[in-house]
């Protein structure tokens, strides 16, 4: 797994970082105001979003914007879960990206251990959902998809926006123990997300 630096120098390599996090929070900002959220929460959320910080002007999180009853709540919803996702994700494997070296996505060890970790604990806890709440039913897919794809990146990368309360009936006891081990987990290494970062667990 290549750690080094993006360019040879300190200020270098955080002027690089800087204009990497400004260019997803000047996407995510666009983003939310296109969907209708005002300019002051999409400010807000996005720089706790990209942080993996969590803090909301509103005490039902992200959950407001159902609640309140904005028209594109699932896409705003989605809209989170991608740019905390791009949050946890390395910096550094950002910069590759973005400068065109596509490859090493592929060969990322510590990005496809995150990703196992993000869909085998969306699947599991579907299933813990399903057996042990409502049952398997299609027209609640996308909807049960959504919050626990949401949860579980928003506590893998320590971030903590809700929009399902994980004391709520809809998260047995076996997520409730699984989001303890995915919070010690956390991030990649060179992201914004705390926990023992996935590469250490890697190495274990």
């Amino acid at each position: 797994i290549d750690s080094s630096r993006p360019v040879p120098g300190i200020v270098n390599t955080v002027l690089i970082l800087w204009g990497i996090y400004l260019l997803f929070t000047l996407c995510q900002v666009i983003t939310l105001k296109i969907l209708g959220v005002s300019l002051f929460d999409s400010f807000c959320h996005t720089f706790t979003s990209l942080s993996t910080g969590g803090f909301s002007p509103y005490n039902a999180s992200i959950d407001y914007y159902r609640q309140a009853g904005f028209v594109h709540y699932r896409a705003i919803e989605y809209t989170f879960t991608f740019f905390m996702f791009l949050g946890g994700m390395s910096f550094l494997l950002h910069y590759k990206v973005l400068t065109g070296k596509f490859r090493d996505i592929k060969n990322n060890t510590e990005l496809k251990y995150f990703l196992v970790f993000i869909l085998l604990s969306t699947v599991i806890i579907m299933v813990d959902h399903y057996r042990q709440v409502t049952g398997f039913s299609l027209s609640n897919l996308e909807k049960d998809f959504r919050h626990t794809i949401f949860t579980v990146i928003s506590i893998l990368t320590t971030t903590g926006y809700g929009t399902v309360d994980i004391n709520d009936p809809f998260f047995p006891a076996m997520s409730k123990q699984l989001f303890l081990i995915m919070m010690l987990i956390g991030g990649c290494v060179g992201s914004t997300g705390g926990g023992i970062k996935v590469l250490r667990i890697i190495i274990l």
